[in-house]
């Protein structure tokens, strides 16, 4: 069992970027926002809304780029990484 696994629900912030670097790892980045609502002591409804940085690499970035359209409603399922 993975404990490190992470599964976010948003949208894409900006269109991806492709970086290459010297030793021609492919990079896509992206950012996406998620908006979390619950009820505040009042009662009314308060929402906030959370941006994520998100990279792939490789051939998946190859893959998805052309997806990761500003708007576009996404699921990602990945892992944490310092």
């Amino acid at each position: 069992m993975e404990l490190n696994d992470v599964k976010l629900f948003g949208r894409i912030v900006r269109d991806a970027g492709m970086k290459v670097l010297p030793d021609g790892m492919k990079i896509a980045a992206f950012s996406i926002a998620t908006n979390r609502s619950y009820k505040d002591e009042k009662g009314e409804f308060v929402q906030i809304g959370n941006f994520f940085p998100l990279s792939v690499y490789n051939q998946y970035a190859e893959k998805v780029l052309p997806y990761l359209t500003k708007g576009r409603k996404v699921i990602i399922d990945g892992y944490l990484k310092q």
